[in-house]
């Protein structure tokens, strides 16, 4: 017995579905020929189900004559909350699918195409599918000899010796199949009809890997009007077939290493695959798992804000990738490795790769439990490979789990409510680990320039749950990093190292280094560390960031400056420097404490707002002289670029981008007084905690000589941002923007209107082309870029 569904008001039949003997009752009713005794069995064995929306079983129905004569034939069936089943019934395209088709099922006289009207459901038999309509075509050898013929010219001749075999076969998305020929170039050749029109990209980078050396089946040929790929069959036994052998593990380094050669191919064209796409899958997978299995809402609200947050903080590596790499997709002999199903190659970050492998052999999927012994032999081997460490590398094996947990709902295993609470758990696991983690400072302690927990990182909207990370005990584990452009990190990660060096610091008495933390590592550019220190008797931490550019002296003496000076006022906590210790270009900050203010803001928290107003109207008005100077022409020079993301995302959107980047550009207010004061330059709700009452500022390291509208017009922007991403707070935040903004206006008599409104805009054109590309981007960008317009058409 299958488990049953969370009850979905829009397809109020859902459960029906999953009932055999429910289905069995309704599709007796579309067997045409009274020989036929009727339907024997209806076994599902596949779901897809978007809720609220639509909902695929995927079924392997037993029919049986007078005689006792059976067979058996896959069919699908679909229901929808609206009427679409009832008009594809009925829909040409439908009736030429069944005209084609006629001469399938001739051995068994059932009606291939059914209007459910019960449940509203539209029954398709095999092969039958709207959505791929090339199914029929393909899956005979008297019609897909034709598809050969169209496509390639040394294929006329082409003749099968048996009907196609189906391998797989997704409704609505892809089949592929299995044809032996004869008077043809290749006795055996696998074909894929896909649903979309990806087949000639897909050839066209095939070709790019194989002349670069990597080793995968050439493209035979492709039918672009039916869409259709075909490509040789290789030599070798799929990998995964040898799982629990030594065989199997002896596999994994030359697996890792041809992983590591297709990844070094350029593939020009290729789709991009971002991490803040992949952000967005996982927070759609995670939202899609609470629907299906709410007790466990909060274990994945908690799992996928900590990925969320931990891909926030690392750059873009955006290299070939495989999209779907496991030990299902390479073949092993003579030949060596051989990496098949392209399917899903585009460009993004290399892990994913990694991770998903890693993944499919710690939760098991396809080929039962391994040992482990494979595991650790592809990871060392991915490692070796690689500039990343062991902790980035546990992130994007808990994402690939996350990703695989609605796995055993979709195969509808009987016991699925327990898979994918098993899978969940692997992932939890792994970030738990702390031998492969990036472990997030302890609540109540943070960095400068290091999100705090439950915050929401640079770059991703904020968590309405406010769900901190818990608190977890410091070790002596040291974590693995490999960063070329960061060679100190070898050195910072040595406890024995670090603790002479903090005891030469400090200079009161020995030092002990209890514990090292990687907090945020961007590869190629900086690192921060978090260190419990053990000092006489003692525990206290300390915070370290490291630069992979000479510019930690400045940011040393910048910092120093701002916090000796209490420059944002007494009340205000900051992050004291230590010491900067050039050798390893690492700057030794204090921590300070508090908690996020989203929440806060998102209540409409108007106090807040004066409260940082007039610590950053303090700021701006200390006196203080930091050399680093920031003018109009550098505030305005990433617009060009993002007006142009914009409009590469969001099509839609690109004219009113470009027209609010040539008003910015011809804005008379450009010419106004730009003054020359002390400005944070990166000042928005991130970089502000709060604890009882008490407020803290982070991450000065961008302090520089500028225009105090910078600040204001910058955290006023982040205020939209907010409401775009919350649009049920919306009035709150206008309200607490009012406050802000007012406030600072009341105390900084010579601040400019226009020239507030003007950078307004200006930063919403920039949020709108960061923004675009993540989750509901182009519904965010519009909200900004529609501000942006009304600001730059003047005071209303």
């Amino acid at each position: 017995m299958i488990p049953s569904l969370p009850f979905d008001a829009a397809l109020p039949n859902l459960g029906l579905l999953l009932d055999e003997d429910a289905v069995t009752a309704m599709l007796t009713g579309v067997i045409l020929d009274s020989g036929y005794s009727g339907i024997i069995g209806c076994r599902p064995r596949y779901i897809r189900y978007k809720p609220e929306t639509s909902c695929l079983v995927q079924y392997d129905i037993d029919f049986t004559d007078s005689k006792g004569h059976g067979t058996t034939i896959g069919a699908h069936i679909w229901i929808y909350a609206d009427d679409r089943g009832q008009r594809r019934v009925t829909s040409h395209r439908m009736q030429r699918l069944v005209e084609r088709s006629a001469t399938v099922h001739h051995h068994v006289p059932i009606q291939p195409v059914a209007y459910l009207t019960g449940i509203n459901g539209l029954l398709q038999m095999h092969p039958i599918d709207y959505d791929l309509p090339a199914l029929g075509r393909t899956s005979e050898a008297s019609s897909v000899k034709r598809v050969f013929r169209e496509a390639h010219q040394d294929f006329r001749r082409a003749k099968l010796q048996a009907e196609p075999e189906l391998i797989r076969y997704k409704p609505g998305r892809k089949a592929l199949f299995q044809y032996d020929l004869e008077h043809a170039p290749v006795e055996t050749m696998y074909g894929k009809v896909r649903s979309d029109n990806l087949a000639e990209p897909l050839r066209d980078h095939t070709v790019a890997l194989i002349d670069a050396g990597v080793p995968t089946p050439p493209v035979l040929f492709v039918n672009t009007r039916h869409r259709f790929m075909a490509h040789a069959r290789a030599p070798g036994k799929q990998l995964a077939s040898l799982r629990g052998t030594p065989e199997f593990t002896g596999w994994m380094e030359p697996l890792a290493q041809s992983l590591n050669h297709l990844q070094s191919v350029y593939l020009q064209g290729a789709r991009l695959h971002s991490l803040a796409d992949e952000i967005a899958v996982i927070d759609h997978t995670a939202l899609w798992l609470e629907r299906i299995a709410p007790g466990l809402a909060g274990r994945l609200d908690q799992l996928s804000d900590t990925i969320s947050a931990r891909f926030a903080n690392m750059d873009e590596r955006n290299l070939a990738c495989h999209g779907d790499f496991y030990d299902d997709q390479a073949l092993v002999g003579e030949s060596g490795v051989i990496i098949i199903d392209l399917d899903e190659l585009k460009r993004g970050h290399p892990l994913l790769d990694v991770g998903n492998m890693l993944a499919h052999l710690t939760s098991g999927e396809a080929r039962g439990a391994d040992k482990g012994d494979a595991r650790d032999a592809f990871l060392s081997a991915s490692l070796h490979h690689s500039d990343h460490c062991r902790s980035d590398i546990a992130v994007f094996e808990a994402a690939a789990l996350l990703k695989l947990a609605p796995g055993p709902f979709r195969r509808l295993e009987p016991d699925w409510p327990d898979g994918i609470e098993r899978i969940v758990a692997l992932a939890e696991a792994r970030l738990a680990d702390r031998h492969a983690r990036v472990v997030s400072p302890p609540r109540h302690q943070h960095p400068t320039g290091a999100s705090p927990a439950g915050a929401a990182p640079r770059g991703i909207p904020a968590s309405p749950r406010r769900a901190a990370l818990a608190e977890e005990p410091a070790g002596a584990s040291t974590p693995q990093c490999v960063d070329p452009a960061l060679p100190q990190l070898v050195d910072l990660l040595r406890p024995g190292v670090m603790s002479q060096r903090f005891t030469d610091t400090f200079g009161n008495g020995q030092v002990s280094v209890g514990g090292i933390e990687v907090v945020r590592h961007k590869v190629g550019r900086r690192a921060i560390l978090r260190y419990q220190l053990d000092e006489n008797r003692q525990t206290v931490v300390v915070y370290g960031k490291t630069f992979a550019s000479r510019r930690g002296p400045k940011v040393h003496a910048i910092t120093s400056t701002i916090t000796s000076a209490r420059a944002f006022g007494p009340d205000i906590a900051l992050p004291e420097p230590i010491a900067y210790l050039p050798d390893l270009k690492l700057l030794a900050q204090r921590p300070v404490a508090g908690e996020p203010i989203v929440p806060d803001l998102l209540d409409g928290d108007t106090w807040l707002a004066e409260r940082i107003a007039t610590a950053l109207y303090r700021f701006h008005t200390s006196g203080l002289e930091l050399g680093r100077l920031h003018d109009l022409t550098k505030e305005l020079s990433p617009l060009e670029m993002r007006a142009e993301q914009v409009g590469e995302h969001a099509p839609a959107l690109r004219d009113i981008a470009e027209s609010c980047l040539q008003r910015i550009q011809s804005d008379n207010t450009a010419n106004v007084a730009w003054r020359r004061t002390p400005v944070h330059r990166d000042f928005y709700h991130d970089q502000v905690l709060i604890e009882d009452r008490n407020l803290a500022v982070l991450d000065l390291d961008d302090a520089s000589m500028s225009e105090p509208a910078v600040d204001v017009a910058n955290f006023a922007a982040h205020l939209i941002l907010l409401a775009a991403q919350h649009p049920e707070q919306a009035a709150n935040l206008a309200s607490v923007r009012r406050s802000f903004t007012g406030h600072y206006r009341a105390l900084d008599h010579d601040l400019d209107g226009d020239l507030l409104r003007f950078l307004t805009a200006t930063t919403l054109l920039r949020l709108a082309g960061i923004y675009v590309s993540r989750s509901n981007g182009e519904a965010v960008a519009r909200t900004l870029i529609t501000e942006c317009e009304r600001l730059l058409a003047g005071p209303q």
